[in-house]
C-alpha cells in the first residue's frame, strides 16, 4: 500500500496509522455490511502490519523493517488532532479481537498498554486514545446488539426492566 498517489501513479509508502485506520475501517465495514471479506482484509492488514512494523518491545515503528530511515525507525505514541498509528493499531486490535475472539491481538494491546503506560501517565490527554483502548483492555467492555422489531409481532423486541429499556430505546431512536 501506498500513502499516497499523484495522476494515479502510487508513492510514498504507507507507514503504520495507514495500516491501522484502513483495518479498523474494514472492521467497521464488515460490522455494517456483514460481509466476512471486509474483517478478512482487516485482519491481513493487522497481520502485515505485525510481520513488517512491529517493535519486538511492543507497538509498531512509523516504517516498516527495510524501509530508508536516515535518523532510525521511529515510533510515534503521542495522540494529536488524529491519533498516533500505535494508539490507532490498538484501538483496531481491540475491535478486531472482539469480532474474532483472536486471543493474540487482545495481548498484543496489553503488551503495549504495559510497555507505555508509563509514558502515558506522564503525560495524560497526549495520549488519549492510547488511554482509551487501555480502559477497554481492563473492561469490562460492552457491546449493544439490538434485536427484534416491536412493529411486527411475529418477531417481537425482547422486553425489559424499565431502567434497561429507557437505555435501550435511546439507542434505537438514534437509528
Amino acid at each position: 500500500y501506498y500513502r499516497a498517489s499523484t495522476g494515479g501513479v502510487p508513492n510514498n509508502d504507507a507507514i503504520i496509522d495507514d495500516y491501522a485506520f484502513l483495518a479498523s475501517a474494514a472492521a467497521d465495514l464488515f460490522q455494517a455490511t456483514g460481509d466476512r471479506d471486509y474483517l478478512e482484509w482487516g485482519l491481513e492488514l493487522i497481520n502485515y502490519a505485525d510481520e513488517n512494523f512491529a517493535n519486538p518491545d511492543g507497538g509498531y515503528f512509523q516504517t516498516p523493517e527495510g524501509a530508508e530511515a536516515p535518523m532510525g525507525r521511529q515510533m510515534e505514541l503521542y495522540d494529536g488532532v488524529i491519533p498516533s498509528g500505535n494508539s490507532a493499531m490498538m484501538q483496531a486490535l481491540i475491535k478486531v479481537s472482539a469480532l474474532t475472539s483472536n486471543t493474540d491481538m487482545h495481548d498484543s494491546v496489553v503488551k503495549m498498554a504495559g510497555a507505555y503506560t508509563h509514558l502515558a501517565r506522564q503525560v495524560g490527554f497526549g495520549m488519549a486514545v492510547f488511554l482509551d483502548a487501555v480502559e477497554k483492555i481492563n473492561g469490562p467492555f460492552y457491546e449493544v446488539v439490538i434485536a427484534g422489531n416491536p412493529a411486527n409481532p411475529a418477531n417481537p423486541a425482547q422486553q425489559y426492566d424499565p431502567a434497561t429499556q429507557s437505555l435501550m430505546d435511546r439507542y434505537r431512536n438514534l437509528f
